[in-house]
């Protein structure tokens, strides 16, 4: 279905395309899975050739390419941030239908102020209630998993690896719940990270988590970690459970742990 309607995109007349980029909207937006594809398809139009009563019209194919730029608009910095619709919007500030021209403008415009440097923030400020000594029932629980170097036990590229699955989400469109992230120390020279999706992610690992878990939260310096887990051993079995297996997640870097004064670690165990 969706090959069938991205075909009508290159359809002679504009009011078929116009048609079509609206209902491609509309599957975009309550699909994300199908998005990508859809802003490839939508790029195109630039070059199709549209007909009003038989002969070449220019002037139809501006209109649909507003129509495109109208359907981008949408969709916020998910589309914005590809570097192919940043050119197209740049190339068509100089359509010479005036309405399209000062829309990509406006766009373009809006997007170089977002890119502006700002006051880095790029953890959410993390709320321990939900997550402090809670037992959680999973079942099929979807993640992504990758791994990361460590240095005795201390992550090497972290921030690389996050930033890779984190492109991986969107390129899928898909969200993290609670942008819960579990690392799992299994030596000193590794760590597996498995980062929470609501779907399966194309080109990802994706794997999933069922049983039990205990969470607790702690807040401090990292070198309390060894307190802290001695401390949920004994908080495990005054519940009359034992650990299985450890996930820590740590939910802010230390720049944004120093801008909202807190860090926050969160121990989730499987237990039995």
């Amino acid at each position: 279905m969706l090959l069938s309607l991205t075909y009508l995109l290159s359809d002679k007349t504009m009011i078929t395309a116009a048609n079509t980029i609206g209902a491609l909207s509309q599957i975009a937006k309550n699909k994300p899975e199908h998005r990508q594809e859809i802003f490839r398809a939508f790029l195109k139009i630039e070059k199709v050739k549209y007909y009003n009563k038989g002969d070449l019209s220019l002037e139809c194919r501006n209109v649909a390419i507003g129509h495109v730029i109208k359907s981008f608009d949408k969709f916020g910095e998910e589309v914005f941030c590809r570097e192919d619709v940043e050119a197209f919007l740049k190339r068509q500030m100089k359509n010479t239908r005036l309405k399209v021209g000062q829309l990509a403008e406006k766009l373009v415009r809006e997007d170089n102020m977002k890119k502006q440097p700002q006051e880095s923030q790029c953890c959410p400020k993390f709320d321990p209630a939900p997550w402090d000594r809670k037992l959680l029932e999973w079942k099929n629980k979807k993640f992504i998993k990758d791994k990361v170097f460590t240095f005795f036990h201390m992550p090497v590229n972290f921030g690389s690896v996050m930033r890779r699955l984190d492109g991986l989400l969107k390129q899928s469109g898909v969200n993290s719940p609670d942008c819960l992230c579990l690392s799992e120390h299994t030596s000193r020279w590794n760590m597996d990270v498995y980062l929470a999706a609501n779907k399966e992610v194309r080109d990802a690992n994706n794997v999933t988590l069922s049983g039990k878990f205990l969470s607790k939260v702690y807040e401090g310096p990292f070198k309390d970690t060894g307190k802290w887990c001695k401390d949920f051993e004994i908080y495990a079995k005054n519940k009359g459970l034992s650990v299985i297996k450890w996930y820590m997640w740590y939910t802010t870097c230390p720049k944004c742990a120093k801008k909202y004064g807190k860090n926050y670690v969160v121990i989730i165990a499987e237990v039995k």
